[in-house]
């Protein structure tokens, strides 16, 4: 059985998807408590998947900031494709600016030069990729269970659970 074909394995994602009305919410640049919830729920996500992708603890802030300008700027191009998720279109937007910012390390006349995903082995095998966003995703859904159990049980029963 595939990790998305398990009814758990899809509740758990339903967790950490972004509902239809906060991304309407970001369409509206001003609106601060949207981007702040976007930021909170997908931060952890982001860094966690550059530094085990190869980054440094800097880089991978640099890139948490870089994609939340790229999410910002192209959200009103994002349309869920028929078979396509967020999931996947933030993952594409992390990995380009991760290249981006690989390139730009390179020296002028190496920049037009196809350049992988990462300089490391890593990049060039997709499924190691993808199996990294998977996991850094699987870690936030647990993280946020966890909170919510926490919320409902109170302290003293969850140091129990």
């Amino acid at each position: 059985m595939s990790v998305h074909s398990d009814p758990a394995s899809r509740e758990g994602d339903a967790l950490l998807q972004t509902r239809h009305s906060l991304l309407s919410r970001l369409r509206e640049h001003d609106d601060q408590a949207g981007w702040r919830e976007f930021f909170e729920r997908y931060w952890r996500l982001i860094y966690g998947f550059a530094r085990k992708a190869g980054m440094s603890d800097a880089d991978a802030q640099d890139i948490v900031q870089e994609v939340m300008v790229s999410v910002s700027k192209s959200l009103m191009d994002y349309r869920q494709q028929q078979g396509g998720s967020f999931k996947g279109w933030l993952l594409t937007i992390v990995r380009r600016r991760m290249a981006d910012h690989w390139r730009a390390r390179l020296p002028k006349e190496q920049r037009n030069v196809p350049l992988p995903e990462q300089p490391s082995a890593l990049a060039s095998d997709e499924a190691a990729l993808e199996r990294i966003w998977q996991e850094e995703w699987e870690g936030r859904l647990f993280e946020s269970a966890a909170q919510r159990v926490q919320q409902r049980v109170g302290a003293r029963n969850y140091l129990i659970f």
